[in-house]
């Protein structure tokens, strides 16, 4: 019994580490943008491999968007 409960609470957790994924990203991803703003103040190593990685997280943010909304379009027409 207490271990189906255990798993019971891990499907529970699952939504907090999403989140928390999510949070880190999006603390990433401002940093990334906000340091691409000044490029002339970044260091050469900065500059390297900082602009790839925007470009990733921007990549990432999008394909992410669409996934939501292809989840959401497809549980109205499931509706």
């Amino acid at each position: 019994m207490g271990r189906r409960a255990g798993v019971v609470g891990l499907f529970e957790a699952e939504e907090d580490v999403g989140g928390a994924i999510a949070l880190a990203v999006g603390l990433v991803s401002s940093y990334t943008f906000y340091r691409l703003k000044d490029q002339d103040d970044l260091h050469a190593w900065e500059q390297k491999m900082l602009r790839p990685a925007g470009y990733m997280l921007a990549a990432l943010f999008l394909g992410l968007a669409g996934l939501l909304f292809a989840m959401m379009a497809f549980d109205l027409t499931q509706a």
